[in-house]
C-alpha cells in the first residue's frame, strides 16, 4: 500500500539485523539467568500459586504504574502533555532500568525518552521526575506522622504503648 505508515523500524533506518541481535543477545541472558534453575522445582512452586491473591496483586501494580502515569503526564501542563501511551512507555522503561542499574537511574532514563520522543527539553523532563519525587516525599512524610499519631492515639497494652512512646521520644530527640 503507497500511502501507508511505515513501521517503526522503517522510520528509523533499522534493519531487520538489529532485531536479530536483540534476539540473540535476550535469549543468551535468558539462558544465562536460567542455567541452574531447577526447572521442576520451579514448575512445583508455580503450581502452588494462589491464583486469585496473584491476580490481585498484577492488577493492583497494573492500576499503580498507570496511575502514576496519569499523574506524570500532569506535570507536563506547561508544555506539550505526552501522550497516556508515551508516559506509560517511558515511565515501564524506567522501572526497569531501576531494576538493573543503579543510583535510580531509571528515573534518568526515562526523562531522557520523554524529551526525545516528545521533541522536549530532557532537563524540563527531569524537571518532572524531580517535583514528582518531592512531592511522593512529602506525602510519605505526611504518612508518617499520621501513623505516629493513630500509634499514640490508640489504646495500646502497657508494653506496647511503653515502647511506641520510646520509639516516638528517640525519634523526635534525633537518637
Amino acid at each position: 500500500e503507497p500511502n501507508a505508515i511505515p513501521s517503526a523500524p522503517q522510520r528509523r533506518g533499522i534493519g531487520n539485523w538489529q532485531l536479530w541481535i536483540g534476539i540473540v543477545f535476550s535469549l543468551g541472558f535468558l539462558f544465562l539467568a536460567l542455567r541452574d534453575v531447577d526447572l521442576a522445582q520451579t514448575a512445583n512452586a508455580l503450581r502452588q500459586v494462589n491464583l486469585p491473591i496473584f491476580g490481585a496483586a498484577a492488577a493492583s501494580y497494573a492500576i499503580t504504574v498507570a496511575a502514576k502515569a496519569i499523574r506524570w503526564r500532569l506535570l507536563f501542563t506547561g508544555r506539550k502533555t505526552p501522550s497516556f501511551d508515551r508516559a506509560l512507555s517511558a515511565l515501564s522503561i524506567g522501572i526497569m532500568v531501576n531494576a538493573f542499574l543503579p543510583a535510580r537511574l531509571g528515573e534518568v532514563t526515562r526523562a531522557y525518552l520523554m524529551g526525545e520522543a516528545e521533541s522536549e527539553s530532557k532537563v524540563y523532563a527531569l524537571g518532572t521526575v524531580a517535583v514528582e519525587k518531592v512531592t511522593d516525599l512529602l506525602f510519605l512524610l505526611r504518612d508518617v506522622d499520621a501513623q505516629e499519631l493513630i500509634a499514640t492515639e490508640m489504646a495500646l497494652p502497657g508494653a506496647a504503648a511503653d515502647a511506641v512512646g520510646d520509639t516516638l521520644a528517640a525519634d523526635q530527640l534525633g537518637a
